[in-house]
């Protein structure tokens, strides 16, 4: 639901605004009005107070959007590609399955965006047909595909930060007894399910097709400012409000976790470092030793990409006549894994939360303007989003850029 010009409105052609002059930018025969998507359930007129490069009316906001979609096809594909062929069959587990996930649902979201953006520009009309007219209408011209699929984009990093809570909260609970129920296995299907549900519904009933005009309109017969502003209170608790405090619940907790486990083996270095093979320390090793091994039964994802890349993970060798100790780089490679999901939370809060707040306080009967730098700021900052997570997988997820790696490793190879 971000806040962003409807299409089938009498927009100026922005190739033709782009070559004219500032002053006749400003003539009234030019002046058109402009309102928000149905998704968004808002409307108002477009303000022309903006100015330069930035006004919704230039250039620069389609090519930036062509951008972004376009960096979000190919670093989301290249997410699917590594997490499918690379792990392998073998290596797949529920915490695999929904970065894989994320990553496919960010690349359908990065095609709609290119394709919305292009049908605006383009200023495609809706098809004569009564029927097709209508799905045109619904589905695309009030961009629910777009926006729905954003909402799946939300609910699935839900479903990890859930995942990977039950993973590190209750490790017990995770290995016997969700990581191999139908639960686990049906969860990657959930956000394409339930996540565009009220964007559907809003859609369905705020948009309609006008057979006489060839045109759509965004206020259906019977649909009320007071259901404008129930459906925008209940999209604004559905798509961000709600997963938000879900994910900051999660995190924290896990924070708060690893920093327990942080305490408790600096407090066993000292005994161990103090000398001989005690009774004490053999005990206090062995303890160490199993609590660990505990929660890498529990954390499948980050064993498999160590077994799969060696790294720190694959640091101790077994020998033969030599017991294996605990491996504190196996360790760090499990928790980085979940700081690395975090970073893609603060980066979902960072990118959503200007355009949910300001669509909230509109909703809400607060005055916006729609033409002014800062709502179109906001609506980059959502749409970017979609291509932020595989810049974040590169930089902090070290399994990631060795996937990456041997992946071009073999085309490199092929070609060869």
């Amino acid at each position: 639901m971000l806040l962003a010009p409807r299409i089938g409105v009498d927009v100026p052609d922005p190739f033709y605004l782009l070559c004219r002059d500032t002053v006749l930018k400003k003539m009234a025969s030019s002046t058109s009005v402009s309102t928000l998507p149905a998704n968004s359930t808002l409307e108002t007129p477009m303000s022309t107070e903006g100015e330069g490069w930035f006004h919704p009316d230039t250039i620069l906001l389609p090519v930036i959007r062509c951008c972004i979609g376009t960096v979000g096809i190919i670093g989301n594909l290249l997410v699917c590609i590594v997490v499918v062929r690379l792990w392998g069959s073998n290596k797949r587990n529920t915490t695999n399955t929904l970065i894989a996930n994320q990553a496919m649902i960010d690349f359908v979201a990065s095609v709609f965006l290119v394709a919305v953006t292009l049908t605006e520009m383009f200023k495609v009309p809706p098809p004569q047909n009564y029927f097709f007219g209508q799905i045109f209408c619904k589905f695309w011209a009030s961009r629910m595909l777009l926006f729905g699929i954003f909402a799946s984009s939300t609910i699935n990093l839900t479903a990890i930060s859930i995942e990977r809570y039950l993973a590190v909260i209750h490790p017990i609970y995770y290995s016997m007894k969700f990581a191999s129920t139908i639960v686990a296995k049906l969860l990657p299907v959930v956000p394409w399910v339930i996540g565009p549900f009220w964007q559907f519904v809003v859609s369905l009933l705020r948009y309609e097709f006008l057979p006489d005009k060839i045109d759509c309109i965004y206020e259906a017969p019977g649909y009320t400012s007071a259901m404008e502003k129930v459906f925008g209170l209940i999209l604004f608790l559905w798509e961000y409000f709600i997963p938000t405090i879900i994910m900051t619940f999660a995190f924290v907790k896990i924070a708060l976790k690893f920093r327990q486990q942080n305490l408790k083996v600096a407090s066993r270095r000292p005994r161990l470092a103090t000398g001989a093979t005690t009774v004490a320390t053999i005990s206090v090793m062995k303890d160490h030793q199993n609590s660990i091994s505990v929660v890498e039964q529990n954390s499948p994802m980050e064993n498999s990409m160590v077994s799969a890349y060696g790294g720190e993970g694959a640091g101790t060798s077994s020998q033969p006549g030599r017991s294996q100790g605990p491996k504190p780089p196996m360790n760090i490679q499990r928790k980085n894994v979940t700081k690395t999901l975090f970073v893609v939370f603060i980066f979902f809060v960072i990118c959503w939360s200007p355009d949910q707040w300001a669509f909230l306080q509109y909703n809400l009967g607060g005055q916006l303007d729609f033409g002014g730098w800062f709502v179109n700021t906001a609506i980059v900052a959502a749409q970017l989003n979609s291509c932020v997570n595989p810049l974040i997988y590169g930089l902090q997820y070290r399994a990631y850029r060795q996937g990456l790696k041997k992946l071009f490793c073999k085309c490199k190879c092929r070609r060869g």
